[in-house]
């Protein structure tokens, strides 16, 4: 009864309002129907604003990040300028296309205007720098000429029985090391290293060049003006290049500053591109905003219609109207109103349901299929803006913290700990001989090996602080959560022993090592700069101990790295300057009695500090790769002298001359080239010569090294191995060794007289040897008793002070030329 009670009076109500109504149910469904086109049109808008603007920032990144490289590289080539002004102008002209923004095509035409006043000074540069190269080559050219004439002036004047001008210091010395100092320092500002670094060597440049023209006005020769005629014109001719060459270094100079203002206008450019960027990302959620604020007015104006046909329809009508817009519109609606304020929010996780199968349904739908759209493109801004993020401050490579990162977390643990001044330790580390792998296995090999290298730094330091890759094969260790030094030494061996283990890259077995060197703060600096350095002046100190392990830095180290500069740049100098000689040390067969050998070693007749030894800076030469080129001038030097030996008819037969070769030089690629094009030069010396290798570079990469010795054998050349008993070969492994000799390292040979095990160990490694039919010599031999226990153990070559010290190059004709018996 209840129920048709009521609805008798809902149809009586009806029927009475029907008018009034119709009339207000066709309001509000037209008021829904508005709500719902402009919800879809408004997110249909807004979803194609966000898509532009995403694709947009992309486009944004990958271009600054490509332009970002081009101002990092040193490029002196017009092609490559040409073509990367193609590369980037298209994609910035069809980034301006994709976007309507007004402000943003400002900014795009801002960057595209500094990026071609980048390419165009560097085109200048490289035009002025190939005029100062023109010049350069001109001004060595008329030093020749200028010499010539000199030259021939002089030995006019000796015919005439006139004494030498310029006895005392010859003036054509100075010129020409004026030139070659201008020479370098020109080719040091072309390494583009900072501008003020730029400007302090274009100064230095321009004094030199005075300097020369100071020269060159005193050069005079002292005879009849009509004799120097044409010297003098030479020198009024040098003296007019020397100005062309100033006046095209003040070009130079001009050039380099507006490279870098324009560089700088450019970076300013890259950063108001990306702050637009930003901003348009900002207008998105502006226009969310305003999408929420537009439906929250037209619900408004639904509600007011609605209101009044409710109104309209009296007391009977009202619970009927009131019930129908509380159930089907006030509900549905807060909800949604609900919904888009949690859109304001970035709340895109929210689902609405509104549990209806109307009009509603259509505007759940298109709300949720928004704030889905919503949800995933703001999703890729943030993995795109958390990439770019991640590329600036991590190792591509390895994963790891870069430099940039490194530096900045070590400032903040300094930070940190500058009131309370709690101790903890950084440690900075390099891989020993890791350009071997580079040149023997090729860059991806050492790649894969600083990968692992990585991973086991990671492992073992995890728990205790950060691990950054500085560059190349170093990196840098935070312990900051390690407060005692013993603890910091565990970790150290701890790294070291890890990274001993055998590493395999193509196919091959690889061993390294690595030099660690450990400051510790506050005691050693209290800044990211000094503690850097003396970590690293530390390593530095491991690698000259003998490298795989750790030193921990004193004050002393400091002076120790200064020496260790001065003698790097002493022994650039001293190649050049002919400061460098060969001493030969006689090698005897006791048996016989007879001159076998000698073995050929570099001395340094060092101006200030008189004869060096080898051992004094071959660890500074192996630190600074100059020892590639000491092993060039050695190998020249000997073939040199054997070839003199050959001229001069002196009897080499059955004689053997070894010659040091470093491990950097043995696993180079160009070694084989080289040796190749001497074989075919001077074939007749090939066969006198030995070429010596440290077993323990033998030992980091042995399979390559088999190989590679078989070769040199099959093109002639003899090899052994030196320094036997010092490294971690095995009997088993130098028996798969095809040599031609192998040296007893002096420690081994040192102890055979007194050590039983040393004894042991050289009878069963000369049994070895006489199965391979590998001919053994002892090399430091001092006393009788030491060479009693050899011959008793089998060995009969032996070379050391007993017999002989190193001799120069007159003291070994001299026993070369005698009876050579002992």
């Amino acid at each position: 009864m209840k129920v048709s009670s009521l609805a008798a009076r809902l149809y009586a109500s009806i029927f009475i309002l029907l008018a009034i109504c119709g009339i207000g149910f066709y309001v509000v469904i037209r008021s829904l129907a508005s709500v719902e086109a402009t919800l879809e049109e408004r997110s249909s808008d807004h979803i194609q604003s966000l898509t532009q603007n995403s694709q947009a920032s992309r486009q944004v990144f990958d271009l600054v990040t490509r332009v970002q490289l081009l101002e990092q590289a040193i490029l002196y080539s017009e092609s490559v300028l040409i073509e990367e002004s193609f590369n980037i102008g298209e994609p910035l002209q069809a980034l301006k296309d994709l976007s309507d923004n007004g402000g943003f095509g400002e900014r795009i035409d801002e960057f595209v205007h500094n990026f071609h006043r980048f390419l165009g000074s560097s085109i200048t540069l490289n035009q002025v720098i190939k005029e100062i190269n023109k010049l350069d080559n001109r001004m060595g050219r008329e030093i020749e000429q200028l010499d010539f004439e000199y030259t021939d002036y002089q030995l006019g004047r000796q015919s005439d029985g006139e004494l030498f001008d310029h006895v005392f210091e010859d003036p054509m010395n100075m010129i020409r090391e004026t030139y070659l100092t201008i020479g370098k320092k020109i080719g040091s500002i072309r390494s583009r290293i900072a501008p003020e670094t730029e400007k302090v060597l274009i100064i230095e440049v321009q004094k030199e060049l005075d300097i020369l023209l100071l020269h060159l006005e005193n050069f005079h020769l002292s005879s009849d003006p009509k004799v120097a005629l044409e010297f003098n014109r030479s020198k009024k001719q040098m003296i007019r290049t020397i100005k062309k060459y100033k006046m095209s270094l003040r070009k130079m100079k001009a050039n380099l500053e507006q490279r870098w203002n324009v560089m700088d206008d450019l970076v300013e450019s890259q950063n108001l591109l990306l702050n637009v960027v930003k901003i348009n990302e900002e207008s998105v959620k502006s226009s969310a905003l305003g999408l929420k604020q537009q439906l929250e007015k037209n619900v408004a104006q639904s509600r007011a219609q609605v209101t009044i046909v409710t109104l309209g329809a009296l007391l009977v009508g009202l619970a009927f109207i009131y019930i129908v817009v509380s159930k089907h519109i006030n509900k549905p609606l807060n909800r949604l109103v609900r919904g888009l304020r949690k859109l304001e929010k970035s709340q895109f996780d929210l689902r609405l349901d509104l549990g209806r199968a109307d009009e509603w349904r259509s505007i759940e739908t298109a709300f949720n299929s928004m704030a889905r759209k919503l949800k995933e493109s703001y999703s890729q801004l943030d993995t795109e803006r958390e990439k770019f993020n991640y590329l600036a401050h991590h190792d591509p490579l390895t994963g790891l913290s870069n430099r940039l990162l490194g530096t900045l977390r070590l400032k903040e643990v300094i930070q940190a700990n500058k009131k309370t001044r709690k101790l903890f330790s950084l440690l900075y580390l390099d891989l020993d001989q890791f350009k071997n792998v580079n040149d023997s296995l090729g860059h991806d090999a050492g790649d894969n090996l600083l990968v692992n290298v990585a991973n086991t730094l990671n492992e073992i330091v995890s728990d205790y602080g950060v691990v950054a890759r500085m560059g190349g094969d170093e990196f840098m260790i935070i312990l900051d959560k390690v407060s005692s030094v013993t603890a910091t030494e565990a970790i150290a061996k701890s790294i070291n022993q890890a990274l001993r283990q055998p590493y395999f890259l193509n196919d091959k077995t690889i061993f390294v090592s690595s030099s660690i060197g450990i400051c510790v703060y506050p005691d050693h600096g209290e800044d990211v700069d000094v503690l850097i350095r003396n970590a690293d002046t530390a390593m530095y100190e491991t690698k000259k101990r003998g490298r795989d392990g750790y030193q921990i830095y004193t004050d002393n180290l400091t002076e120790e790295a200064k020496e260790r500069v001065s003698i790097s740049t002493g022994l650039h100098n001293a190649i050049d300057k002919s400061e460098l000689d060969v001493f030969y040390q006689p090698q005897y067969n006791l048996l016989t009695g007879k001159l076998v050998g000698a073995e050929a070693l570099v001395r340094w007749r060092h101006p200030e500090k008189g004869l060096l030894l080898p051992a004094e800076f071959i660890d500074v030469a192996e630190e600074t790769g100059i020892i590639s080129e000491l092993d060039d001038w050695v190998f020249g030097r000997v073939s040199a002298d054997v070839e003199s030996w050959l001229e001069q008819g002196l009897s080499l037969e059955s004689l053997r001359i070894s010659v040091n070769i470093s491990g950097r030089k043995f696993f180079s690629a160009e070694l084989i080239d080289c040796l190749d094009r001497f074989n075919e030069e001077k074939p007749e010396i090939v066969e006198l010569l030995t070429l010596e290798v440290h077993e323990q570079d033998v030992m980091k990469n042995a399979i390559y090294a088999r190989e590679l010795i078989q070769d040199l054998r099959t093109k002639g050349y003899k090899v052994a191995i030196d320094d036997i008993g010092t490294g971690r070969s095995s009997l088993s492994f130098l028996q798969g060794l095809p040599l031609d000799y192998m040296k007893l390292d002096r420690t081994v040979v040192h102890n055979v007289s007194s050590g039983e095990n040393d004894f042991a160990f050289v009878k069963a490694f000369l049994s070895l040897a006489h199965e391979l039919n590998v001919e053994v010599i002892a090399e430091g031999i001092e006393e009788e008793q030491q060479a009693n226990k050899l011959r008793e153990a089998g060995c009969h070559v032996m070379q050391g002070f007993m017999y002989s010290h190193p001799l120069p190059c007159g003291g070994w004709l001299e026993i070369l030329k005698s009876s050579r018996l002992l």
